[in-house]
């Protein structure tokens, strides 16, 4: 066993040995000297992750995370060295806590999302030369082939990725004091719409219980289901409901207008609008 500062180099019979004993004795002192041994093998699978904008140090932690998962499930009977099961543990600890931080919405849930978050940017600077900002269906439907998935899977993490988050509060860019916020539209009605739809509804309401007269059943209620209610339906769903054609419809529609263009002349007044 050889000693450097913070750092213990093994044999491969000193490593097996260590291991051994740990997991039959759960003794933190080998557990110690262990991840000292592996500590360079945590900061090389770390340096990976870097680019992601991930903070180093709760990095490091997750792969302290991953090397004791490995130390837990390591099996020696299977002759292979604790170095590469333990990397496979740090990578998925280290992978899976990007994913989970790198946005606040979640990126992906799958295997397929995983790989394509974690490979995609590399595939596509390969086949693009470099070219970050262009990304065609061409190079999309290659390496759907490649990472054995669906090209519409690999536009959509392209989108994803090239889409980092932004705050509410921030501001739009560095010219202008407006944030995003403000540029945000209200979809709810305004209260002037709001109050206009209401006298309009009241209108109507009272026009029907006042003109109701000067209609036939048929004409009263497709006029109510095509231009008075909300949501309005169509001339088409009407002609479903009674059996017969849109452009039947159409004529009632245009008959009972007429009728009630009529009779409200008697009350002066001259179109619908004025209502």
């Amino acid at each position: 066993m050889i000693y450097t500062e913070n750092t213990i180099f093994l044999t491969k019979i000193q490593e097996s040995e260590l291991i051994a004993n740990w997991q039959e004795s759960y003794n933190p002192k080998y557990c110690e000297d262990l991840l000292l041994a592996f500590k360079p093998l945590v900061l090389n699978v770390v340096k990976k992750y870097k680019y992601y904008g991930i903070s180093h140090e709760d990095l490091i932690q997750e792969a302290w995370l991953g090397i004791c998962m490995a130390l837990e499930r390591y099996d020696s009977s299977r002759e292979v060295r604790f170095s590469s099961y333990a990397k496979w543990w740090i990578n998925a600890y280290c992978q899976d806590y990007v994913m989970r931080n790198w946005s606040i919405v979640r990126v992906g849930t799958t295997r397929i999302h995983k790989k394509l978050f974690f490979q995609l940017r590399y595939q596509k600077n390969k086949l693009e030369n470099g070219n970050d900002t262009y990304f065609s269906i061409k190079t999309a439907t290659v390496i759907a082939k490649k990472l054995q998935t669906t090209t519409p899977e690999v536009l959509f993490m392209n989108d994803r990725l090239m889409q980092k988050d932004k705050y509410l509060d921030q501001k739009i860019n560095n010219n202008f004091e407006t944030t995003f916020i403000d540029m945000l539209m209200d979809e709810d009605s305004s209260i002037e719409n709001i109050l206009i739809n209401r006298q309009r509804q009241n209108a109507y309401a009272a026009m029907q219980q006042k003109f109701y007269k000067f209609l036939e059943a048929k004409e009263l209620d497709i006029l109510i289901k095509h231009r008075i209610q909300t949501p309005a339906q169509t001339l088409e769903e009407i002609s479903l409901h009674y059996g017969i054609t849109k452009e039947k419809i159409r004529q009632i529609e245009k008959r009972a207008l007429r009728k009630l263009q009529k009779a409200l002349m008697k009350y002066g007044i001259r179109t619908l609008e004025d209502c």
